[in-house]
C-alpha cells in the first residue's frame, strides 16, 4: 500500500511537471525516458546489492567464526 501510494505521488508530480513545462514533448516520449531512468536506477541498485552479497559471502568464508555456544 505504501509503495503504491509513493508511486502514485511520483507519477502525479511527474505529470504536473510535464503539464507545466512550456517545452513539453510528447507524453509517451517523456514516459519512456522516465522508465529508462528508473530502469537504470534499479539495475544499479541490483548490481550494488549483488556486489554487497558476494562480498559478505567472501568475508564469511575467509574469516571462520565459531558462532555456536559451547556447552
Amino acid at each position: 500500500m505504501l509503495i503504491g501510494t509513493l508511486l502514485f505521488i511520483a507519477l502525479a508530480l511527474w505529470f504536473v511537471h510535464w503539464v507545466t513545462n512550456p517545452e513539453r514533448r510528447s507524453l509517451t516520449l517523456t514516459a519512456a525516458r522516465l522508465l529508462r531512468r528508473a530502469g537504470r536506477w534499479l539495475w544499479a541498485a541490483g548490481e550494488g546489492l549483488e556486489h554487497g552479497f558476494l562480498h559478505s559471502q567472501r568475508v564469511r568464508h575467509e574469516i571462520r567464526l565459531d558462532l555456536e555456544a559451547r556447552p
